[in-house]
């Protein structure tokens, strides 16, 4: 999960003044200080798993809908 985070972080960065982006980029930012928030030795595995998850599942869904958002543009020539 840290892999595919790692990946698709630099694919989100773009339309930052967007709401729908920014909403997105809130609740990523809730998960990493939820994740840098509790010490290394003091998350447990499953509670790690679970919050990598929902960083990963952020970004694809951020990532979909910048794509979506691309398609949408007209083709400059």
């Amino acid at each position: 999960l840290r892999a595919r985070s790692r990946q698709l972080d630099p694919i989100t960065q773009s339309y930052a003044a967007d709401p729908v982006v920014s909403a997105f980029r809130y609740r990523i930012a809730d998960v990493d200080s939820q994740l840098s928030s509790i010490p290394e030795g003091r998350l447990n595995q499953a509670e790690a798993q679970r919050l990598w998850g929902q960083r990963v599942a952020l970004l694809e869904s951020l990532a979909e809908v910048r794509r979506g958002r691309a398609a949408l543009q007209p083709a400059v020539y």
